[in-house]
Order: C-alpha cells, then sequence, then structure tokens
C-alpha cells in the first residue's frame, strides 16, 4: 500500500501528471491510501493559499478517493508515537502518514523530504514517474 502525503493529493487535483500517473499505477494494480487529517491539509492550501474553488476542491477531492482508500486514524494510532519519534521538529503534522505506512507495511508517496530516512520506502513523483515507464 502507498500511503499519500497532502502534496501529491493536492498536485492530483491540480490535474497535474500526478493524476493520471496515479490512474495508470491503480490500473495496474497499485493500492493506494490517505489520512483525513492529509486530506484536510490539502483542501486548506488548495483554497487558502492557491484561492482555488471551494466546491471544485471539494469534488476533486472526492475523485482522489477512487483511487485512495480514506484510512480510518484508528488504524494507524497505534504508530502514532512511533511516527513522531521518527520525524523532524517541523514535520510533526505529517505523522498520520507515516504511522499509516508503518501500520500497514507500506511506502510513502510524497515530495517532501520530511520522510527520507524514516525506515519506510519514500517516493517522490519523479521516481514513480521513472518506475512506471519502466
Amino acid at each position: 500500500m502507498i500511503i499519500l502525503d497532502a502534496n501529491i493529493v493536492a498536485a492530483c487535483v491540480l490535474g497535474e501528471k500526478t493524476s493520471p500517473l496515479m490512474a495508470l499505477l491503480h490500473e495496474g494494480g497499485a493500492q493506494f491510501a490517505i489520512c483525513e487529517p492529509q486530506l484536510r491539509e490539502a483542501d486548506r492550501v488548495l483554497t487558502g493559499k492557491l484561492g482555488q474553488d471551494p466546491r471544485r476542491v471539494s469534488l476533486a477531492l472526492d475523485s482522489v478517493k477512487v483511487f485512495a482508500r480514506a484510512l480510518d486514524a484508528e488504524s494507524y494510532a497505534a504508530f502514532e508515537a512511533t511516527a513522531r519519534a521518527r520525524l523532524h521538529e517541523r514535520a510533526q503534522p505529517d505523522w498520520p502518514v507515516l504511522a499509516a505506512a508503518l501500520a500497514y507495511d507500506g511506502a510513502i508517496w510524497s515530495n517532501d523530504r520530511d520522510f527520507f530516512g524514516v525506515g519506510v520506502p519514500v517516493w517522490s513523483s519523479r521516481n514513480v514517474r521513472f518506475a512506471a515507464a519502466t
């Protein structure tokens, strides 16, 4: 399972190369998941910082859930302390992503460097595109 960070979800909503790539990988059998806090973060960034129409963003976030299963916080909460201990102070809001990856023995898809070296596989969009092309 690949756990999506908020920046990947935002990229999907913006219609960049990420959304078609996720669809292609999903068709190939990849399983994606997202934590509720990352959905909220993507919404805040898209509507607040980037000024996107909230209705459009809401619909787009719903479409991301077609490919990515929304995870219940209870399913990864037991890994919160471990995740927080592995993340830098500035990356603490992202603990659900790492906790979910630990809980599901999965990987993380993020363009943030905060996840590198935390003990789970981390994929950037660039690396995912490269792997999908081979």
